[in-house]
């Protein structure tokens, strides 16, 4: 027990009250989520912030659309192969929060957890486990609703995405928004940006 506690630098037993709890300061955590994603919003889309309305659902259809799900890949892919970078989900373009539980109904569960599942689930299959591994994904809550910042560092190597149908395809992030590269452009910033 001494051991995870010097690991957590949390108590292991707790008093009556609750206050060695390792859970005491969730709130305030939570608390400093959602401010941080509120700073993020008010400073707008940017070279290493973009902002998606939903990860699933099309808002103008009212049904789940693969493309959707395909600009949240894209946007990922793009901040790992620049300089890495925070995308929030449940956030439209001009900074209104409509939250991910627009995504619900396409989930199993209809919930948080099935959301970052399935978030995991897409990211393995179109970039492959060892680029989903260095995304880090937490929830905040704005105006009633639930926001995801994802964030993404840059990589080590060159992520190629693929949407299940087609050859991969290497994105990176240029100024506020995300390109293909192909062919000499793409060897080109890959040498630039990986140096042997």
């Amino acid at each position: 027990m001494r051991q995870i506690e010097e690991a957590t630098g949390k108590p292991v037993n707790r008093s009556a009250d609750g206050s060695g709890s390792p859970f005491a300061d969730l709130e305030f955590d939570q608390a400093a989520i959602s401010e941080r994603i509120a700073d993020i919003i008010a400073a707008g889309e940017s070279k290493v912030a973009e902002f998606k309305s939903t990860g699933r659902k099309n808002l103008r259809t009212g049904e789940k659309d693969p493309a959707i799900e395909w600009s949240v890949v894209k946007s990922i892919a793009g901040f790992m192969n620049a300089h890495g970078g925070t995308l929030l989900v449940g956030v439209t373009d001009d900074g209104t929060v409509v939250g991910i539980e627009e995504d619900y109904p396409f989930l199993g569960k209809k919930d948080a957890d099935s959301w970052e599942l399935w978030l995991t689930d897409l990211l393995c299959r179109s970039l492959g486990k060892t680029a989903a591994a260095d995304v880090l994904a937490t929830l905040g809550h704005l105006d009633g609703r639930t926001v995801a910042r994802i964030d993404v560092g840059p990589a080590s190597r060159p992520v190629f995405a693929t949407n299940g149908k087609d050859k991969p395809v290497f994105l990176v992030r240029i100024n506020n928004s995300t390109r293909e590269l192909a062919g000499q452009e793409a060897h080109d910033y890959q040498r630039t940006r990986w140096p042997a």
